[in-house]
């Protein structure tokens, strides 16, 4: 993930109306009438958020006939990204995933779907789905509260190294350079000077001195 990518996500979910219209269209494919009916907006307003939207890639559209009028534009979500943005004393950590389909077999859960899909469409239940979604929403619960923890672990752990640097009198670039290092796992001299804007020839006389304290 780029500092753009996750910029352009969190910039085009910002808008509150958006984010209603991706949640709609998160749900099945829609064309802009429908979706400024069922939200209550202006269609002019929907097809704004809509030409955005598939501007930027996360949609796509393509016309549909239809039985009583004129074809009509239908828009399909064609990307999906999971992002998060932790802050907090001694913590700052931003993540852009782009969700992508399960592979075959890569667990319990997914082999259950593939239990329900098996069976004709006529006779799948509704509690199969229901249950199977129950067990996923559980799965991701459990899995929150787990990284939870240990983002609330990984700021003490930044906290208690603060404190050794400033009690070891650590000088300030020496401390952020240290700091970029632990955040982002890269020693690259050029991407730090330019991630920290500090002078190139000050970043490699830094880390030629970590050199053995990072190895």
């Amino acid at each position: 993930m780029s500092q753009d990518e996750f910029s352009t996500v969190l910039n085009l979910i910002s808008n509150p109306s958006r984010r209603l219209v991706l949640k709609s269209l998160s749900r099945e494919p829609d064309y802009a009438l429908r979706l400024s009916k069922e939200l209550g907006f202006d269609q002019q307003l929907v097809s704004k958020h809509l030409e955005i939207l598939e501007e930027s890639g996360i949609l796509t559209s393509s016309f549909e006939h239809s039985a009583t009028g004129p074809s009509r534009r239908v828009y399909t979500l064609s990307k999906g990204f999971s992002i998060s943005l932790d802050f907090g004393p001694n913590l700052y950590y931003e993540s852009l995933v782009k969700i992508s389909p399960p592979r075959d077999g890569t667990n319990s859960l997914s082999e259950e779907l593939k239990k329900i899909m098996m069976t004709e469409f006529s006779k799948r239940s509704l509690k199969d789905f229901s249950r199977l979604v129950q067990l996923i929403d559980k799965r991701l619960r459990e899995l929150m509260i787990e990284r939870s923890i240990l983002i609330g672990l990984r700021s003490e752990v930044m906290g208690a190294l603060r404190k050794t640097l400033i009690q070891q009198e650590r000088e300030f670039d020496e401390r952020r350079i240290i700091y970029h290092i632990f955040n982002e796992q890269n020693h690259d001299p050029h991407t730090i000077s330019d991630g920290l804007n500090i002078n190139e020839g000050t970043v490699k006389r830094i880390l030629l001195g970590l050199r053995n304290e990072l190895t």
